[in-house]
């Protein structure tokens, strides 16, 4: 009973720290559509490395403290996932020619977020049986 009520606390501080992290998320997209003008592909490029090398930092800052890194390193991470958003549309609707660029484009997000979501998730199921987050090395 006592693991329930623990289980049951931890996910509603987890929730909120994700509502936290969302407004920042939100905040970032038109901010990334303002950076995606100076260039497109420039800005997916730079907004991905340094998602990579922050949320490596964020992600051990979570471990080391508990309630106040993970708040870090979900509005870190939402923050930088936003900042794709702005020029993620128009970057791939420029791969393909116009007479099939929505189609091409849509079909392209749609699929990107289908196999990257569940490959992770498949891929990550296994080690999240033996293993905590803190100890895994970082994936994504």
């Amino acid at each position: 009973m006592g693991n329930e009520r623990a289980s049951a606390t931890a996910a509603r501080q987890f929730l909120l720290i994700q509502l936290f992290g969302i407004v920042f998320f939100a905040a970032t997209i038109p901010l990334s559509a303002v950076l995606a003008e100076r260039g497109r592909r420039a800005t997916l490029i730079w907004v991905t490395v340094g998602d990579r090398r922050v949320r490596t930092r964020a992600r051990a800052d979570a471990c080391r403290r508990a309630i106040g890194g993970a708040t870090l390193a979900m509005v870190v991470g939402l923050s930088l996932m936003g900042l794709t958003y702005g020029p993620l549309g128009t970057a791939l609707s420029e791969l393909f020619p116009t007479a099939v660029r929505y189609t091409g484009s849509s079909l392209t997000f749609n699929l990107a977020g289908i196999f990257g979501a569940s490959l992770g998730a498949v891929r990550s199921r296994p080690t999240s049986r033996r293993l905590t987050a803190c100890s895994t090395s970082v994936t994504t």
